[in-house]
């Protein structure tokens, strides 16, 4: 969803959060020439993508990358201009997973680098793990998909609206290997927020409005928008390698 559509609706956004932030396109893998020329989204018939799946398996990114060498790191250093985002009056919250604690850790504007970016989308099977001050970090959707409770507890607004991504839902019984481990990345990444949401409603019962923390969480109204959901068509696709330019 663009800001344009939520000036068109009269709304204003005043804070960002989220988990597994990959930059759009930065995906290695590409369909192949037959897949584009039937119109086809997936990457069953990609000989490299068959070969990189079956690597990940076999081997760890510290086997077949010991340089932990990452392009996207000085792509994003070039693209990203994160002393502006630091000043923005558009705060940011990006989350990334502490390998050690299990514990998700909220970056917010002034502590953003490509390191942080990069830490936020580590997928422990594909990217070697992210060192900020000398800790390691994974993908942050494994702790928080987003993170919500910054959005509550330092934010003025009374509205969040989640954009979803992953399917909650999903007809079907998955049966092949890929359909399966795919099946079970999306329950994975989608259970942490979804029991962020229980929690939510939770406290909104129970939480004593007063004019403190409780009267944030009570008056927080959630709204969950499944109609911008154009990633989930990408039949077959492992989610950390799906967008709609490859």
């Amino acid at each position: 969803m663009k800001r344009t559509d939520l000036r068109e609706r009269g709304l204003r956004l005043r804070i960002s959060g989220g988990a597994s932030l990959i930059p759009p396109g930065s995906a290695p893998i590409r369909r192949s020439p037959l897949d584009i020329l039937l119109g086809r989204w997936t990457l069953d018939t990609s000989p490299f993508f068959v070969a990189f799946d079956l690597a990940a398996r076999l081997f760890s990114p510290y086997d077949l990358n010991p340089r932990g060498a990452n392009p996207l790191r000085e792509i994003l250093a070039d693209c990203v201009d994160f002393g502006r985002a630091a000043k923005s009056s558009i705060r940011l919250f990006v989350t990334a997973t502490n390998v050690r604690t299990g514990r998700g850790r909220v970056f917010r504007n002034s502590e953003l680098t490509p390191d942080v970016l990069l830490a936020s989308a580590c997928l422990p099977t594909l990217f070697q793990a992210i060192e900020i001050d000398g800790e390691a970090y994974w993908d942050g959707g494994y702790s928080g998909n987003p993170t919500i409770t910054p959005l509550v507890r330092e934010c003025a607004s009374h509205d969040t609206l989640l954009v979803a991504v992953n399917p909650v839902e999903r007809q079907g019984t998955p049966r092949s290997a890929r359909e399966i481990l795919d099946r079970l990345n999306e329950v994975s990444f989608n259970a942490t927020l979804l029991k962020e949401l229980r929690m939510i409603a939770l406290l909104r019962q129970v939480a004593d409005a007063g004019t403190g923390e409780g009267a944030q969480w009570a008056g927080m109204r959630m709204h969950l928008d499944l109609k911008h959901r154009p990633l989930t068509s990408l039949e077959l696709l492992p989610s950390s390698m799906r967008n709609g330019t490859f």
